[in-house]
């Protein structure tokens, strides 16, 4: 076994077993990577995640419980070891998410540590996509985030075409949430600055503006631009100022968000009616850019739950509003193909002659 870190080892199987080199060490908690069970004697602090070294086994879900474990045993003052069967692929890969967390590192700079700590080290194809995945969302494995979304999209389509029961197993914890908002007033503007306190525009705040699309029947909002599936014909979001990335705490494992929950919707404003906000306006590019598109190919949504999780392969897609229910297009997880001649899968197709595109701020 090889240290990564102070206090943090790299190893196989029977590194775990050799009680004596572990003590020695300094090492008094152990991670497995393993399916079966490993017999780690009882003085040592073990946890165990039941994993396969397979590229289609998903080691994204173990890493905040994983890094929640190492760094609370470190931060304890307790040498931990993590191991799998070589010390490879799935042991590497959750020491290397560790080191993406803590230090705010991309895959390779992670890889790149334990590598040179570790020269044998060699994650398999998928553990590396997840590697990234856990990266561009932020060190997060939450539905907050696109690409994890996307990548247990993908994961359902994978299995949906590897299965034979003719049916695929709803995920509402990874669909994309959008809450529903109000019926937006028949006119609505914003109220002129007033002459106290300001004597410039610039005290204004400028309001981000999106594009959304609703229910032309019941104006029930549905999508954002972020929930589409880019297949070529999508416009480019609103341009907005680079955030600081942020990270490097463990979060314990009683705060991990478990579904999104996030305050999107606000009513409808129109600006470009009142001179003294004119100059606030924004161009916001249309979603779809072809007039060729049959609709708006969007990622599976949570208000979609009531008929996805019936298991069928493809059916209607219904305005979720109890009142109103209009068919707002089809869905089929093995793919939809598009007016523009794209095949995009998995297809959830919501016909541009049933909604209408807006924007709000």
């Amino acid at each position: 076994m090889d240290e990564i870190l102070p206090g943090l080892w790299l190893g196989d199987f029977p590194s775990a077993l050799d009680t004596e080199t572990l003590k020695e060490k300094g090492i008094r908690s152990v991670l497995s990577a393993m399916r079966g069970r490993v017999t780690v004697h009882e003085t040592f602090i073990r946890h165990q995640i039941s994993l396969d070294d397979d590229p289609d086994a998903d080691i994204l879900v173990h890493f905040p419980p994983s890094i929640a474990f190492i760094g609370s045993e470190l931060a304890k003052g307790r040498g931990v070891l993590v191991h799998c069967q070589a010390g490879i692929s799935r042991s590497a890969t959750i020491v290397a998410a560790y080191l993406m967390k803590t230090r705010n590192l991309n895959p390779q700079a992670a890889l790149k540590m334990v590598r040179d700590a570790r020269p044998i080290i060699s994650p398999n194809p998928g553990f590396l996509e997840q590697l990234e995945v856990f990266y561009e969302a932020f060190y997060t494995v939450s539905p907050e985030a696109p690409g994890v979304r996307r990548f247990y999209m993908e994961r359902t389509v994978g299995q949906l075409r590897g299965s034979q029961s003719g049916g695929v197993a709803s995920m509402p914890e990874m669909y994309a949430n959008l809450d529903p908002s109000p019926t937006p007033p028949a006119s609505g503007v914003l109220s002129p600055p007033s002459a106290e306190g300001s004597d410039t525009m610039n005290d204004i705040p400028r309001p981000r503006r999106r594009r959304r699309i609703r229910c032309k029947m019941c104006r029930r909002e549905l999508a954002t631009r972020e929930h589409m599936l880019d297949h070529g014909q999508i416009g480019p979001s609103t341009p907005r100022p680079a955030s600081p990335v942020t990270g490097g705490e463990i979060e314990p494992l009683s705060s991990l968000p478990k579904e999104l929950q996030p305050t999107l919707i606000a009513p409808e404003r129109s600006i470009h009616g009142n001179p003294a906000t004119q100059s606030l306006a924004v161009a916001v590019p249309p979603i779809l850019t072809n007039p060729r598109c049959s609709g708006y190919f969007v990622e599976p949504l949570k208000w979609m739950d009531p008929f996805l999780s019936l298991g069928g392969l493809s059916g209607k897609i219904v305005c979720p509003n109890q009142r109103c229910k209009a068919k707002l297009g089809n869905y089929d997880w093995a793919g939809v193909g598009c007016g523009c001649g794209q095949w995009v899968t998995p297809g959830f197709c919501i016909n541009r002659s049933k909604v209408d595109e807006v924007t709000v701020s």
